[in-house]
């Protein structure tokens, strides 16, 4: 490896065929990394910088307070570009290759079907890019129809990966993810993350436990989600053992939340409300319950139904009743150590047409 630093003036600076590190420096210089795994930054000025062959990492000066504007070409293999605090031009090249925000100090919206980002004010272009990086602050990162990788990374950002089978990737942060048509795969990363099916073109069955979501348009893996958005049609939603926030949207959904605390939301329909718990499992093993849960919008007019026909400590509506009270505009309904909430719904509007036993 060899290590080249420029001056304060224009520099013409040659890597090896080796993994070179290459500052530019000030100055308006032309940067090559010819062969190897390189790391070149650019420095203050106006700068152009090729990787060549190799996977390179390629930096546009990021300090802001001036004009210049960097052209960044990855060349062959798979590189990644990194836009500076200034208008920036990046050329993936040949090679899978990922436009990046990470230095940036703002947050970046970038749309790889439009080859066009935004951070701060300043607008890079980008062309031959496969995959995007957000920054650490709150990003929107959309693909395009072919397969990308979009990083969330920090913050609480939206990413959509459009047609073609994509990877997202939330990082830390709040994230909303949403892999468009496609064979999928969804990381919400650290933090409270939405898997979001509002643009689906038919129902979705989502598993949480299980780790996976299918509609007409889409097949997606998703790990480390919490929050799940159903389609505008009849969806099946299940959560897992952790505490899942869940809602349907419209259509006459089926949501079970499975274990652990969850929120629930049917939305617009006849939805169906699902709580199951068990005593003990099969050959002596622990039982589960069904948590402490809450249905937002319980409508009795729309055709909603609570069914408890998996829950061994529902028996009949007379016990059910006997066991419900009433908590300023809430019921609570008791089922052992499990608890139903059916808020703004008042215990004297309980009736049995409201359950599956």
């Amino acid at each position: 490896m060899a290590i080249f630093n420029g001056t304060d003036v224009a520099d013409i600076l040659n890597g090896t065929s080796l993994a070179d590190v290459i500052n530019g420096l000030a100055g308006n210089d032309r940067l090559a990394g010819n062969g190897g795994d390189d790391v070149i930054r650019g420095g203050a000025g106006q700068d152009i910088i090729d990787g060549n062959a190799g996977n390179d990492i390629l930096f546009a000066d990021s300090n802001g307070g001036g004009r210049e504007e960097d052209v960044l070409f990855g060349g062959a293999d798979s590189d990644i570009l990194v836009s500076g605090a200034n208008v920036d031009h990046l050329n993936g090249g040949s090679g899978i290759d990922a436009a990046s925000w990470q230095e940036s100090a703002f947050a970046v919206v970038a749309n790889l079907t439009t080859g066009r980002a935004s951070s701060g004010g300043v607008e890079d272009t980008f062309t031959q890019m496969e995959n995007l990086i957000g920054s650490r602050f709150g990003d929107n990162l959309k693909g395009d129809a072919a397969r990308n990788e979009l990083f969330g990374a920090d913050g609480n950002d939206f990413l959509f990966g459009l047609a073609g089978n994509d990877h997202l990737s939330g990082g830390s942060g709040n994230d909303v993810l949403d892999g468009g048509a496609g064979v999928n795969s969804l990381k919400g990363g650290s933090g409270v993350d939405t898997a979001d099916y509002t643009t689906a073109q038919g129902f979705v069955e989502v598993d949480l436990a299980n780790g996976f979501a299918i509609t007409d348009d889409r097949s997606d893996s998703l790990t480390e989600i919490e929050v799940v958005r159903g389609t505008f049609f009849h969806d099946q939603i299940t959560g897992d053992a952790f505490g899942n926030t869940l809602s349907g949207q419209s259509g006459n959904d089926r949501i079970d939340g499975g274990q652990a605390n969850d929120l629930l939301t049917g939305g617009n329909g006849a939805d169906t409300f699902v709580f199951e718990a068990i005593e003990r499992g099969p050959f002596g093993s622990p039982g589960f319950d069904s948590g402490f849960d809450r249905i937002t919008d319980f409508s009795r007019s729309s055709g909603d139904k609570i069914d408890l026909r998996g829950h061994f400590e529902a028996t009949t509506f007379a016990e059910l009743r006997a066991n419900a009270s009433q908590f300023a505009t809430d019921t609570h309904l008791r089922l052992g150590d499990d608890t139903i909430v059916l808020e703004d719904v008042a215990l004297s509007q309980v009736s049995e047409a409201m359950f599956i036993l």
